[in-house]
């Protein structure tokens, strides 16, 4: 079989296609991967979230707490006056004291009653979600090992198609060259066979002496897309 320049253009125009699809899948997995950083980041944000709201629930019913606590103690000290008071006066105005306090105990009582039932619900629904966010994480982290994975196994293909792709290249034609790297940059197939006597890409028929030329082992370029054509026929009968 003879290892013409044309048949190793055409073979370098496939092994371009095969390591521009690798490209593409392995940018569609670092897009993915991104969105699994996000995912995971947003994850433990809002376990985090939930952890700070628990904190200061609890940091509230201490509050609370030491409130109540507080008038507890001022009842006491109003009590223990109230036994020593002589003056029928004194004795009114601090009986009146006494159930001022007890009115704000019994309403404070009900706020950290109501406040107790708000930090133990959420304790309860943080700790019975532990486990749910574990397993989350946990699938999240290793979806996204394997996606690297496969991100530095397409890098190392590409690499290697890079250093393998030097042997199509031997004694090629630079206009070729020249003209398929030009529209390499503008579309992702330069390259294409004429199908049915027009260019597969964007359907131009071509005149009697392109298609004559394109059977001499000649590169065409569209008259409509300025792709390089090239007849299929030839490569199989390589």
């Amino acid at each position: 079989m003879e290892d013409s320049p044309f048949k190793r253009f055409i073979d370098l125009i496939n092994y371009d296609q095969k390591t521009f699809q690798y490209s593409q899948n392995c940018q569609k997995l670092a897009e993915h991967a991104k969105k699994l950083e996000q995912r995971i980041a947003d994850h433990s944000a809002s376990r985090a979230a939930a952890a700070r709201e628990l904190k200061q629930l609890k940091q509230d019913v201490d509050t609370k707490e030491l409130e109540m606590r507080a008038l507890d103690t001022e009842e006491q000290a109003v009590r223990k006056k109230l036994g020593n008071v002589q003056d029928q006066r004194a004795y009114r105005a601090m009986k009146q004291e006494m159930q001022t306090l007890k009115e704000k105990q019994n309403s404070f009582e009900d706020i950290l009653i109501s406040s107790w039932k708000r930090l133990d619900l959420a304790d309860r629904t943080y700790r019975d979600s532990q486990e749910t966010y574990e397993q989350a994480l946990e699938a999240l982290q290793r979806e996204l090992h394997t996606v690297r994975d496969e991100i530095s196994s397409l890098k190392e293909t590409i690499a290697a198609h890079e250093v393998d792709r030097q042997k199509y290249l031997k004694d090629l034609p630079e206009e070729w060259l020249e003209k398929y790297a030009r529209m390499k940059t503008t579309v992702s197939d330069p390259v294409v066979p004429v199908s049915y006597d027009s260019c597969s890409a964007c359907f131009t028929m071509l005149p009697a002496q392109d298609l004559l030329a394109l059977r001499r082992r000649a590169l065409l370029q569209c008259k409509g897309c300025f792709r390089l054509l090239y007849d299929p026929v030839l490569v199989g009968a390589e």
